[in-house]
């Protein structure tokens, strides 16, 4: 059978009341009392209750974190500092995967959260095109929610995204500037508030440059290393291939670069290559990789300062923060080659 306080109070020798206190740590409780109670909690295999406790308490003690399984490496580096400031604030975390892009995955997800009555979450939607019905009955449940890393739309939280128009546009005027003209984009279809942003301002910056949409190839691709790889072939097999290539996240990039240096072609001499910033080693590659630089880590600690604050009660207004990135510049672009 189960230890319970009875059990922890008669060891200790101390009243139920001081080992309440002493394992929830709120009020006054001499050391030596606290230390007995510890001892016994300890020797007896005592385990909270953290269901009953938040059925007794009316307050949840757990936060959720969702992501999907394609962004988790995305935020690896920062979830020992998420899930310390979740346990400085007395919560536990609940950390869920959805798998791939599945709806019905992410609403599984959603769905234990709300039967383990989460005081709070943060999501890093699974689809790039959300649908904001399993969002809004989260709130309905009354979790707190903050939603990270893409936009979803018709959802009244605080929601932290990145800069996906800036971000198009300084890989292109980037690639402008070294003089390429015949440029792949292997996007992200636009059906997404992220497609869009990032389209918009891929033809923005086209424009700004003088540079005819016709001349450039825009063509939607799965994250993967092997989307990228059969989207390069498809390229290199073209009687005029692009002189760059942009691509939507770095496992695209990766499977771009295996192929092309399996052509026997070089990166950058004859093709140059960018990724809007993903998770990967991008500076560790066989070509150190030009990337769009996310601030991850910012978003990772504004979404934990936000969830608190309206744990703790304070007014959080439920506004979008768009983050910017940073253009940094690697071995994997140059020039075009002469004959282009």
């Amino acid at each position: 059978m189960a230890a319970t306080i009875v059990d922890i109070a008669r060891v200790a020798g101390v009243g139920e009341a001081t080992v309440v206190r002493a394992l929830r740590g709120t009020g006054y409780v001499s050391p030596a009392a606290k230390a007995r109670v510890k001892k016994a909690a300890r020797e007896l295999g005592y385990h909270t209750n953290h269901i009953a406790r938040s059925l007794a308490l009316g307050k949840s003690p757990f936060v959720g974190f969702v992501a999907g399984s394609g962004d988790v490496s995305a935020f690896h580096p920062y979830i020992n500092t998420i899930e310390h400031r979740i346990r400085e604030a007395r919560y536990s975390m609940l950390f869920y995967i959805s798998a791939g892009d599945r709806p019905a995955a992410e609403q599984a997800c959603f769905w234990e959260l709300i039967s383990k009555r989460v005081a709070g979450a943060i999501v890093v939607p699974g689809s790039l095109d959300a649908d904001p019905e399993p969002y809004r009955e989260l709130i309905a449940n009354g979790i707190k929610l903050v939603i990270v890393d893409r936009y979803v739309e018709e959802v009244c939280v605080p929601q932290i995204i990145f800069d996906h128009y800036r971000s198009s546009r300084l890989a292109i005027e980037h690639l402008a500037s070294l003089g390429h003209r015949r440029i792949a984009h292997l996007g992200i279809p636009e059906t997404s508030h992220v497609g869009r942003e990032r389209a918009r301002g891929f033809g923005d910056a086209l424009e700004a440059a003088g540079i005819p949409l016709s001349e450039c190839i825009i063509t939607h691709v799965d994250p993967t290393e092997q989307a990228g790889a059969d989207a390069a072939a498809r390229l290199l097999e073209l009687k005029q291939r692009p002189t760059a290539i942009l691509t939507r996240r770095d496992s695209v990039a990766i499977g771009v670069m295996q192929t092309i240096l399996a052509a026997g072609l070089s990166i950058p001499n004859d093709i140059s290559l960018v990724s809007h910033g993903g998770s990967g080693p991008s500076h560790a590659l066989r070509v150190p990789l030009t990337t769009l630089r996310r601030p991850t880590q910012r978003m990772a600690t504004l979404a934990i300062e936000k969830l608190l604050d309206s744990l703790e009660g304070k007014d959080v207004e439920p506004v979008t923060t768009v983050l910017d990135v940073e253009l940094v510049v690697r071995e994997s672009t140059g020039p075009p080659p002469a004959a282009a």
